[in-house]
């Protein structure tokens, strides 16, 4: 795996330790609006998929807050 920032090291860290808990579902549903948070979100659970065996599945959500939203 390529080197990466501290903060993505440690934000996939706490990810991975909440998705690898005991118990939990081996499949993970996001709803995803397009903004940043959510989109970081997506990417840091896309790292995550593969070598945890995660089935993921997006589902967009557009809130309409901006004009532009509808376009992404």
């Amino acid at each position: 795996m390529p080197p990466r920032h501290p903060i993505i090291a440690d934000a996939l860290g706490r990810v991975r330790r909440i998705l690898l808990a005991p118990g939990r579902p081996r499949e993970l549903l996001l709803a995803c609006s397009g903004g940043a948070d959510s989109t970081a979100l997506a990417g840091l659970c896309h790292l995550l998929a593969g070598p945890e065996a995660l089935r993921l599945v997006i589902g967009h959500v557009d809130h309409g807050l901006r004009p532009e939203s509808a376009d992404e």
